[in-house]
């Protein structure tokens, strides 16, 4: 016999540690500043910019503290994460996230210099904020802030159809 049964023993709880350490930090990964809604949020302003004007399509900015704004969380988790919105985005929007997170971390030092000039540029003051630009760089805003309390899925979807449909 190669090993004892003490010596098996040891190794499969070693095994099982290791397991379950790298799956709590998978999933504390993609809880924590990550997408794991499926959709295609760009890394760049500048890509999603690109994008747009590629295939004729509205820039959708969320402006949010992934890992502190509660109302940011529960707008990711009943807006973005509908189905109704996934469809919505795949045919006619480019995503990118302006993320103001408390871990630095989450973000690029060339993502924070970035959504800082985008917030002050747009003056978003709260969070979290979306906003709507046409390819042809016209503008809607959306200011979802705690004490207004953001539009049902439905309404947002309709508005953003509306806004394309006049843009």
């Amino acid at each position: 016999m190669l090993f004892s049964r003490k010596q098996l023993n040891m190794k499969l709880k070693v095994f099982v540690l290791i397991f379950l350490f790298l799956g709590i930090n998978a999933s504390l990964a993609q809880t924590d500043g990550a997408h794991s809604d499926g959709l295609n949020w760009q890394e760049s302003l500048e890509t999603a910019k690109k994008i747009a004007q590629e295939e004729k399509k509205a820039i959708l900015v969320f402006f949010t503290g992934s890992d502190w704004c509660g109302p940011c969380k529960m707008l990711v988790k009943d807006f973005f994460e509908s189905e109704k919105f996934k469809i919505l985005a795949e045919k006619e929007l480019v995503l990118y996230e302006a993320d103001f997170p408390r871990n630095r971390d989450l973000v690029t030092k060339e993502q924070e210099k970035s959504n800082k000039r985008l917030q002050q540029n747009f003056g978003v003051t709260g969070y979290p904020t979306v906003l709507i630009i046409d390819y042809k760089e016209n503008m809607e805003y959306y200011e979802c802030i705690e004490k207004q309390s953001y539009k049902l899925v439905d309404e947002i979807i309709k508005d953003i159809n509306e806004f394309l449909k006049n843009s």
